[in-house]
C-alpha cells in the first residue's frame, strides 16, 4: 500500500503540468493524443467549463485522421459544477485520478465493461451521486474513489472487482444498497472503505452461492443486512429490428427474466452518427444509414440483446411562406418563415436570395429589409436536395400616406389602378 501511494503522490505531481496542454479540440471537448489514441482533457485555462449533457465518443476525428478514445485524463471534468450528465463509451480502459472530482450535479455514473483501471479520487465529491453501476473489468477501486458523495445510495460493484481501496466509499452516508457481484469478496483497507451508515443501514446484495463467505469477511460481514441477488436469465427486447424516417425517435423496451433480477441495463450504438440510444432505451434517428442498438445487464452476467435500426432519409415534398405578397413603405422590415413538409423530414433548412437587392434584401434568417421604391421577389430554397421553392412578391410603395401611391394626399380608386398599372408595366404613372 505504501508503493501505492507514492505512486499516487508522484502522478500528482507530474499529471498537472503533463495533461494541462491539449492537442485539439472536436466537438466541444478537449483531447490529448498518444499514437492513434485519444484521451480526454480539459483547456488550461477554463478548468471546469463542460457543463449540460455530455457524451464522449468512442472515435474521434481531427485533420482526417481517426482517434479511438480510450482514457478520461487527469482532472478532465474537474470542478464541472454545471455538468449534468456524462456518457461514457465502451471505448474507455481508464479513468484517471481527479477526473470527475467536484461534479456536483452528476446524479448517476454508468462505467462500462471496457473500464479496467479506476483511479483515486476519480469521483471524490460528486455531492449529488445517486447511483453508480461499476462495470465487469474493474479490479480495483482505488481509495477515496467515490468519498463526499453524500446522496450516494446505490451502488453496484462488478464482478472482477478484487480490493476496495481505503475510503473508496467513506463519507457516503445516505449509501443503502451496495451490490456486489464478485465471487469472492473483495479484499478491503481495513473497514474504512465504506462509512458506519452504510454497515448500519444499509444492505448488502451479493451471488447466493456466495452469501456465507460474504457474512463471514471481517470486514463485508460488518453489514447488518444481506440479500440474496437474483442474477438474470434472460433479456429481450421488444424489436429486433426498427425503422426511422428523418427526426423520427422511438422507445425500446427490455424484459429481464426473471422477474427479481436487476433491470439495470447499458444501452449502446454501434454507430452513432446514425442512430442515438438513451439509457432508457429511447432511439433516436441522426442520419441515413445502419446501426445496431444493444442492451447489457450489469448484473455480471453479461446478457444481451439487439435491435438492428435502419434510419431512411426523408426528402421535402413541399414548402411553403406565411407571407406571399406585401406591400411595404422604404426602409421596413418583413420576417418570412419557410415551413417545409412533411413534418418527418428530416433536413428542414432553406436557401434565402432577392432578385432585387437594390429594392429589398433578405438575411439567413428570412428577415426582409426594403432599400428602395420597386418591387423584389424572395425566393426560399430546400437544402436537402429536392430543390424545391417557394417566392414572395415584395413592393415598396412610395414615402407618403400608406396606399396614396399618386401621393395625393388621401387613398382612393386612382391609387389602386396606379398600383396595378405598376404591377404591370413597372412604371409609376403619376
Amino acid at each position: 500500500m505504501k508503493k501505492v501511494l507514492m505512486l499516487f503522490v508522484a502522478m500528482a505531481a507530474i499529471l498537472p503540468a503533463s495533461m494541462s496542454a491539449y492537442d485539439f479540440k472536436e466537438g466541444g471537448l478537449y483531447y490529448n493524443v498518444n499514437g492513434n489514441e485519444a484521451t480526454v482533457t480539459y483547456e488550461a485555462q477554463n478548468v471546469g467549463s463542460y457543463s449540460g449533457d455530455v457524451v464522449i465518443p468512442e472515435t474521434v476525428v481531427h485533420n482526417g485522421v481517426e482517434y479511438a478514445v480510450t482514457a478520461i485524463g487527469y482532472k478532465a471534468f474537474y470542478n464541472c459544477r454545471n455538468m449534468t450528465s456524462i456518457e461514457i463509451p465502451n471505448s474507455i480502459v481508464s479513468i484517471i485520478s481527479h477526473a470527475f472530482y467536484g461534479c456536483e450535479r452528476l446524479q448517476s455514473v454508468v462505467i462500462p465493461n471496457s473500464v479496467v483501471s479506476l483511479y483515486p479520487c476519480a469521483f471524490n465529491s460528486c455531492t449529488n451521486l445517486k447511483t453508480v453501476v461499476i462495470g465487469n473489468s474493474v479490479s480495483v477501486i482505488e481509495e477515496y474513489c467515490f468519498q463526499y458523495c453524500y446522496q450516494l445510495t446505490d451502488v453496484v460493484i462488478g464482478s472482477s472487482v478484487t480490493y476496495l481501496g481505503n475510503k473508496a466509499f467513506y463519507d457516503c452516508p445516505a449509501l443503502r444498497k451496495v451490490t456486489c457481484l464478485a465471487p469472492e469478496p473483495p479484499a478491503m483497507y481495513a473497514y474504512y472503505s465504506f462509512s458506519d451508515q452504510a454497515y448500519t443501514y444499509g444492505t448488502l446484495c451479493v451471488p447466493e452461492a456466495s452469501m456465507h463467505a460474504y457474512i463471514n469477511d471481517q470486514n463485508w460481514g460488518l453489514f447488518s443486512h444481506f440479500q440474496n441477488l437474483m442474477l438474470a436469465e434472460q433479456l429481450s427486447l421488444d424489436k429486433t429490428s426498427l425503422t426511422l424516417h428523418g427526426n423520427e425517435s422511438q422507445q425500446l423496451t427490455a424484459t429481464v427474466l426473471p422477474a427479481g433480477a436487476s433491470q439495470e441495463l447499458m444501452w449502446t450504438s454501434s454507430d452513432e452518427s446514425v442512430a442515438t440510444v438513451s439509457q432508457s432505451g429511447l432511439v433516436s434517428a441522426v442520419s441515413a444509414g445502419h446501426a445496431v442498438i444493444t442492451a447489457t445487464t450489469t448484473d455480471g452476467t453479461d446478457l444481451s440483446a439487439s435491435c438492428k435500426v435502419t434510419v431512411l432519409h426523408v426528402q421535402a415534398e413541399s414548402i411553403q411562406l406565411n407571407v406571399t405578397t406585401a406591400g411595404l413603405n422604404e426602409g421596413s422590415t418583413l420576417q418570412l418563415t419557410a415551413t417545409v413538409l412533411p413534418e418527418e423530414c428530416d433536413i428542414k433548412t432553406v436557401i434565402w436570395a432577392s432578385n432585387n437587392p437594390s429594392v429589398a434584401t433578405v438575411d439567413s434568417n428570412g428577415l426582409v429589409t426594403t432599400h428602395s421604391v420597386g418591387t423584389a421577389t424572395i425566393t426560399a430554397i430546400t437544402t436537402d436536395g429536392s430543390n424545391l421553392s417557394t417566392t414572395c412578391t415584395v413592393t415598396l410603395l412610395p414615402v407618403g400616406l400608406k396606399g396614396d401611391v399618386d401621393d395625393n394626399g388621401r387613398v382612393d380608386i386612382s391609387d389602386v389602378t396606379d398600383l396595378i398599372d405598376y404591377l404591370i408595366s413597372g412604371v409609376w404613372s403619376n
